[in-house]
C-alpha cells in the first residue's frame, strides 16, 4: 500500500500536535491544567494523524476497531476543554464541579455505547464502497444527542473563556475562538450524516487544526489562566524544529521511495515515530526522575526538572531571559506580590543555592565545596566552563586560560591532602556539576511543597 500527499499532511500535522501536547505536560506536570491541554492537544492530534491509518484498513473490521479506538477524544474533549475554561476563573464555583462530574460522566456513557456499536454510529450499514472517516456509517438513535451534548460543554467553556477577556487576560480570546471552531465544525460533522457535503474529512481536518493552533497560541502567554504560566520558552523553538526535522526527513524519504508495505508494518512505523516525538519532550523529566531515585530516593520526586534549574540558574544575571523561564509557574517565586516575579525567582534561586554554603572547611578541595563552587560560578559570576574547571582543579580547560592564570596564581581549589577529591577529569566535573543541579532542583521542589502547604 502507499500513501497519498493528504496522509503524509495529516502524519506530520498529527505529530506536531502530538509534540505540542507532550511538551506542554513535561514543562509542568503536577498541574491539572498542564494535563487538561495535553489531553485536548493531543486527543485531536491523534485523531488528525490516525486518519491514515482508518484510510488504510483492509477489512470492515479493521476499520470499525481503528475508529473506535480514535473515537475517544471526540467525546472527552469538549468536557476537558469546559474543565480547563473552569480553571481559568479565579475561584471555582459548587455549580462548576457538578458540571464537571456530569460532563465526565455522561461522556463515558457516550464512549461505552460508541463501543458497544450502533447506538451512535450504525457501523453495520456501509454507505460507500471506499469508506471513509465521518461518512462511512448510517447514522445512529445516539447520535445527535452525544454531539448536542459535546457541543453544549464546548459552548459553555466558550463563554468561559470570553467572560474573563480583559486587559490582563487578553489571550482568552484566542482559547474562546478554538472552542467555537470546533463548535462550527461539529455542526458540520453532524450535517455530513444526512446531508451529502464535499470534503467534510477534509473540512474536519482543517477546522481542528485551526483550533489547536489558537488554542496553542494562546498558551504561549503567560496570563492564559489566573496563575501565570510559561508553557513555551526558547528552548522549545529549537527543539521544535529538530522535531519537524526528524519527522519531514523520516516522511519524505517514504514519500520519495514510494514503498509498499502491509498494513502491520505501517502501524509499527508510526508508533516508532510516535516514540521519538514523546522521549524527546520528556528527556528532562526521565533524567530528573532517575535522580530522584539515585539521590533523593527517600524525599519524593521533584517538581521542577534538573533542565529548568540549569536554564535559570545560567540567566541568574540576565532578567530579560529570566522572564522566559518555566520556573516562574512556582508558587515560591510568585507568593511575595509587593515584588515582581522575575526578582522573586531569583531570591528563591539564590536562597536555594546559599543553603548548600559548606559551613566549615570551605578552603579544601571537598566534594561538598567543589558542587557549591560550580553552582556559585555559574549563577553569579557567569564562569563559562573553561574558566570553571581551571578555578576548581579539573583537567581539560583551555590553553590560554592556562598560560595568562599559571603567571599569577594557582587555581582556587587543588588536591593537596589525601583526604581530598581526588577527581580531576572533566567527567568528574560534569557528574558533579549534575549532583549539584539536582541538588537545587530538590531544594526548589522541598520549598514549593512547603509554600503550599
Amino acid at each position: 500500500m502507499t500513501l497519498s500527499f493528504k496522509d503524509y499532511s495529516e502524519l506530520i500535522i498529527g505529530f506536531f500536535f502530538l509534540w505540542i501536547g507532550v511538551y506542554v505536560l513535561f514543562k509542568d506536570p503536577y498541574k491539572k491544567i498542564s494535563w487538561l491541554f495535553f489531553l485536548i492537544i493531543v486527543g485531536y492530534g491523534f485523531i488528525i494523524f490516525t486518519d491514515s491509518i482508518l484510510l488504510q484498513t483492509q477489512t470492515i473490521n479493521q476499520y470499525i476497531l481503528w475508529q473506535k479506538i480514535t473515537d475517544w477524544p471526540l467525546f472527552f474533549v469538549p468536557i476537558f476543554y469546559y474543565h480547563a475554561s473552569v480553571l481559568s476563573k479565579n475561584k471555582t464555583r459548587q455549580q462548576d464541579k457538578i458540571l464537571i462530574t456530569v460532563g465526565y460522566l455522561g461522556a463515558l456513557g457516550l464512549y461505552l455505547s460508541d463501543i458497544h456499536g450502533g447506538l451512535i454510529l450504525q457501523e453495520s450499514v456501509v454507505r460507500f464502497h471506499n469508506f471513509r472517516r465521518m461518512d462511512g456509517f448510517e447514522p445512529g438513535i445516539l447520535l445527535i444527542p452525544s454531539i448536542i451534548y459535546v457541543l453544549s460543554f464546548l459552548s459553555y467553556g466558550i463563554y468561559n473563556f470570553l467572560s474573563k477577556i480583559n486587559k490582563n487576560f487578553s489571550n482568552l480570546y484566542y482559547a474562546g475562538i478554538s472552542g467555537l471552531f470546533l463548535v462550527i465544525t461539529g455542526i458540520i460533522v453532524m450535517f455530513s450524516y444526512y446531508v451529502s457535503i464535499y470534503g467534510v474529512d477534509f473540512l474536519f481536518t482543517v477546522g481542528v487544526t485551526t483550533s489547536l493552533a489558537l488554542l496553542i497560541f494562546a498558551l504561549t502567554k503567560h496570563n492564559l489562566i489566573s496563575e501565570p504560566l510559561s508553557f513555551f520558552d526558547k528552548a522549545f523553538l529549537i527543539k521544535t524544529l529538530i522535531i519537524i526535522l526528524i519527522e519531514g526527513v523520516y516522511f519524505l524519504a517514504f514519500i520519495i521511495a514510494q514503498p509498499t508495505v502491509d498494513f502491520p508494518v505501517y502501524v509499527l512505523l508510526i508508533m516508532i515515530s510516535m516514540l521519538t516525538i514523546f522521549t524527546h519532550a520528556s528527556y528532562d523529566w526521565l533524567s530528573t526522575f532517575v535522580n530522584d531515585l539515585v539521590y533523593n530516593v527517600s524525599s519524593g520526586f521533584s517538581v521542577v526538572s534538573d533542565a529548568e534549574v540549569l536554564e535559570a540558574i545560567k540567566n541568574y544575571n540576565n532578567p530579560a531571559r529570566l522572564e522566559d523561564s518555566s520556573l516562574l509557574r512556582l508558587f515560591a517565586a510568585r507568593k511575595n506580590h509587593r515584588e515582581l516575579p522575575v526578582d522573586s525567582l531569583r531570591k528563591v534561586l539564590k536562597d536555594a543555592i546559599d543553603y548548600f554554603q559548606p559551613e566549615n572547611e570551605s578552603k579544601r578541595r571537598l566534594k561538598k565545596n567543589l558542587k557549591f563552587q560550580i553552582l556559585k560560578m555559574i549563577a553569579f559570576h557567569q564562569a563559562e566552563e573553561g574558566q570553571i574547571l581551571w578555578e576548581l582543579g579539573f583537567e581539560e580547560y583551555p590553553v590560554a586560560i592556562m598560560n595568562r592564570e599559571s603567571r599569577e596564581r594557582k587555581p582556587l581549589f587543588q588536591a593537596i591532602s589525601p583526604s581530598d577529591y581526588s577527581y580531576i577529569s572533566r567527567n568528574a566535573f560534569i557528574a558533579l556539576k549534575k549532583e549539584a543541579i539536582h541538588d537545587v532542583a530538590w531544594r526548589l521542589s522541598y520549598q514549593e511543597k512547603i509554600s503550599r502547604k
